[in-house]
């Protein structure tokens, strides 16, 4: 196989650039065996020649191989006239894919400290807001289950951002129901006067002030639910240290 099926320079300074060293490589290896060969052919004589190789194929084997070497050389020299600065863009371009990368890896180093510093903090916070929610959606519960219904309080909790965390009301007015969020396309306008002061209430529990003063509260109501809220209202202000 010749050095011309060896080596293949492309069209553009890129491929030039990918082989050149290369290139230089093989190119003194080449020369090195060229070298012996010339020397051990020069060491056999015409009869010896002919028995192992043929007549002349030597001679042509040596010329072929010089004649590859020239036309790869040639090819090479086109390129870089082409654009003398190759090698140097190239170089300075790996410089600066190097800095890329070494800055990529601080910045993702430090993101993983960042993630492990927020994790560490959040493993503080956490268990006591969902031991806080969880008494909410106790009183919560207790309130619909007085009146045949069923209600949860819980935190919904996105990964990617704590901004997104929110508390969550479900409720369900009806037998077989499953409990949905509270909002103003589910349910009713007086299902969600019921849900908002059985939350009030909920809170009340936790609260510091003696009093709570909510204005139109039977907003929406029926008088069924009207008299459900005003009894449940009774009963646990009633209760011993509880605020108003």
């Amino acid at each position: 196989m010749g050095f011309a099926s060896v080596i293949r320079v492309g069209s553009s300074d890129v491929d030039c650039l990918l082989v050149s060293s290369e290139y230089l490589r093989l190119k003194a290896g080449t020369r090195q065996l060229l070298d012996g060969a010339k020397e051990a052919m020069a060491k056999i004589t015409p009869e010896e020649g002919r028995r192992l190789l043929g007549n002349g194929i030597q001679d042509r084997a040596v010329e072929d191989l010089d004649d590859e070497i020239e036309a790869e050389e040639r090819r090479l020299s086109l390129i870089h006239e082409g654009n003398p600065d190759a090698i140097k863009q190239f170089e300075q371009r790996g410089e600066k894919i190097s800095e890329l990368s070494a800055k990529i890896d601080s910045i993702e180093q430090n993101l993983e400290e960042k993630r492990a510093a927020i994790q560490e903090v959040r493993q503080l916070w956490e268990p006591e807001l969902d031991k806080l929610v969880s008494r909410i959606s106790e009183a919560f519960s207790k309130s619909f289950r007085k009146i045949g219904c069923a209600g949860e309080v819980q935190v919904s909790k996105h990964e990617d951002s704590f901004e997104k965390w929110a508390i969550e009301i479900l409720v369900s007015f009806r037998d077989g129901e499953k409990l949905q969020i509270l909002n103003a396309q589910r349910q009713s306008g007086g299902e969600r006067a019921v849900s908002t002061v059985f939350y009030l209430m909920a809170l009340q529990s936790l609260a510091k002030s003696p009093f709570r003063v909510v204005d139109e509260i039977n907003q929406g109501m029926d008088p069924r639910n009207e008299r459900v809220v005003h009894h449940r209202m009774v009963n646990i202000a009633c209760q011993q240290y509880t605020s108003q």
